[in-house]
This record gives C-alpha cells, sequence and structure tokens, in this order.
C-alpha cells in the first residue's frame, strides 16, 4: 500500500513537470539588428542581344522650305498690276508684286528664292504646273513685229518682284490671263557659294538653281499644289 502511495506521487509530478515544461511563456522583446553583412560579388554581365531590324525610312520633310500656291498675274497694267518701271542693270521694264510674308531680310541674305511660271488657258487654274519653267526664262511673243522678252525676277522684304524685259524693243510688255507663278524660299547660309546649313545643306546655290520643278518639289516634299504660308 506505502509503495502504491509512492507510485502515485511520483506519476502526479511527473505530470505537472511534463505540463510545466510543455507551456509556452510570454513572446519576449524584439532584439536589436544585427550588423549589414558583407554585399556579394557582382554576377557577370549578361551577352549582347540581337540587333533588332532597321524601320523603314520616313519620308523627307519640308524642313521650313517655304512655298507659295501658284499666284495668278495680275490682269491689268497700273500700278496695283504691271507697271512701267527701270530696274538697274536692265533699264525700262514692267514689273510686278507678289506679296511674300516669309521673305525676311534675313533670307535675303542668306537663303535662296526660286520662282516658276507657268500657264493654263482662261479660265482654268494650272495643275500642279506641268510646264513649270523656272525664271528667268525667255520666250517670243508673236505680236508683230516678233517680240523676244524674258521674264525675271527679284525677291525683296516681304515681297517678290516678277519683271519682263522686252530685249527687241523699248516697249514695255506684260503677260495676263493664264500666267501663273509659284515661289520657292529655302532658308539656310551661304557660304562661299553652298549652303552650309539648312535644308539644303551641301548644294551649291548654281545645282539648286539648275533642278527641274519637279526636283525640286521631290527633294523637299513640297505638293504640287497649295501654299505653307
Amino acid at each position: 500500500m506505502r509503495k502504491l502511495r509512492c507510485l502515485s506521487i511520483t506519476l502526479v509530478l511527473l505530470i505537472v513537470f511534463v505540463v510545466s515544461c510543455t507551456k509556452e511563456g510570454p513572446e519576449g522583446p524584439m532584439g536589436a539588428q544585427g550588423p549589414q553583412g558583407v554585399p556579394g560579388n557582382t554576377g557577370p554581365g549578361g551577352g549582347t542581344g540581337t540587333a533588332g531590324t532597321a524601320g523603314a525610312q520616313g519620308p523627307p520633310g519640308t524642313a521650313n522650305v517655304i512655298y507659295s500656291g501658284w499666284l495668278p498675274a495680275p490682269t491689268s497694267f497700273s500700278a496695283a498690276g504691271w507697271f512701267d518701271t527701270t530696274m538697274s542693270p536692265m533699264g525700262l521694264v514692267s514689273r510686278a508684286n507678289f506679296t511674300a510674308p516669309s521673305m525676311t531680310q534675313a533670307i535675303l541674305d542668306q537663303g535662296l528664292t526660286m520662282v516658276y511660271h507657268t500657264f493654263a488657258a482662261p479660265p482654268a487654274s494650272p495643275i500642279g504646273g506641268a510646264n513649270a519653267q523656272s525664271l528667268p526664262y525667255s520666250t517670243t511673243v508673236n505680236l508683230p513685229p516678233l517680240q523676244y522678252i524674258q521674264i525675271n525676277y527679284r525677291p525683296a522684304v516681304g515681297r517678290i518682284i516678277v519683271f519682263i524685259k522686252n530685249m527687241t524693243s523699248a516697249t514695255s510688255f506684260g503677260v495676263t490671263g493664264g500666267h501663273f507663278f509659284r515661289y520657292i524660299i529655302v532658308p539656310g547660309t551661304i557660304a562661299g557659294g553652298r549652303m552650309a546649313n539648312g535644308p539644303a545643306t551641301g548644294y551649291t546655290i548654281e545645282q539648286l538653281q539648275s533642278l527641274p520643278y519637279n526636283e525640286v518639289l521631290r527633294r523637299f516634299n513640297i505638293p504640287r499644289d497649295g501654299s505653307n504660308q
């Protein structure tokens, strides 16, 4: 009986010991942050990727080239139309003024202006200037006696002066209904006769002036009709 009692007491103590050992106590406070570890070695760089396919070239821009529409020649002989005047060194000419808002002194000094002429039988208007001639342009007029004339131009601030010189006699002459003019202004700096900057960089003045009208349109992406003034 005494041995059984001792065994019971021992069993109770063992259970109390196990329960007290397995019971979890309250969470302790967070410890201080440890020092930062040493950075690892940089990994090897990746290989160069395959080059992508080159995109298609975009259309050329007008690159600040200024162009007018086809401007009809004056139909009157007056101060507002064809007007007799003297221009050096040509002497007596008939001249007409065409408004050119973008014609500044800087363009006069450093840029290039080109003017073209075309004809469309009245009352039609020119369709893209299929037969455009660059000025200066010489032709004959069948008004007995036969007259040989030259159509030329001179840029000025805010305008383009188109003038006609009668090479046969001192008689003044003007073109009226059906005649049209269009100007193209190429900004830039002219150094040694060659465009040093701007949309025509590298061209000489002679090269640009000798280009056919359609080639000028193509190189500077100018529409066949319309104006960007």
